[in-house]
């Protein structure tokens, strides 16, 4: 039985369309109560796998849907037009340099999402389908939050090219204030154990 609830379908020729995927990606994972740096993750591995299909495979479609169980997980399915690049399945697993920006950030999707995997269509065009968890919860979405999802949807249309740009602007930099917050803590850490260290060595001279 399919347990994904249907919750957008895009198709994406142009160059365009791949920003809309990408917005459309944040809105969805944001309404669904991702936090901020998922968000990113989730429109960032939208963004590349739907511009490798214009770039190579003349277009595609682009579905997200929803698993509602204990666990709720968006689940994002890029259908290609036709056979693309050669040796996708290579590039994901790793055992093949990509040779392009754009087959670069297949690769870079599949370390965005908690899931990655890739299918042959029925013409032998390349299914790419990947996943993010939300997390556990108390129970799944009602009806109703499923509804309101769908509404918000509907109700909030995509925003201009502008305003994507400074949206993205804004990620970028949240994204390199957790980077340096983190090497902060690292560093810390790491002052923290030498001067353990040192009063471990000095005691143990004190000691001989």
């Amino acid at each position: 039985m399919d347990v994904r609830s249907p919750l957008l379908t895009l198709e994406v020729r142009v160059e365009t369309d791949v920003i809309l995927a990408r917005q459309r990606a944040r809105q969805i994972a944001s309404l669904i109560g991702l936090p901020l740096l998922d968000q990113t993750r989730v429109a960032t591995a939208v963004s590349e796998i739907a511009r490798n299909a214009i770039d190579y495979a003349g277009g595609g479609r682009v579905e997200f849907s929803l698993e509602n169980r204990h666990q709720l997980i968006l689940w994002i399915k890029v259908e290609e037009r036709i056979p693309g690049v050669k040796d996708l399945q290579a590039i994901v697993d790793g055992s093949m340099t990509p040779r392009t920006l754009s087959t670069a950030g297949i690769a870079s999707a599949k370390r965005l999402m908690d899931r990655f995997e890739i299918q042959a269509g029925p013409q032998g065009a390349p299914i790419l389908t990947m996943s993010k968890t939300v997390g556990r919860r108390a129970g799944p979405l009602t009806v109703n939050e499923l509804r309101s999802i769908s509404s918000e949807l509907v109700k909030n249309t995509p925003k201009s090219l502008l305003d994507e740009l400074q949206i993205q602007n804004q990620e970028l930099l949240r994204t390199l204030q957790e980077l340096r917050d983190r090497q902060a803590e690292v560093a810390q850490m790491h002052r923290k154990e030498l001067e353990e260290t040192n009063r471990g060595v000095v005691a143990l001279y004190t000691e001989l």
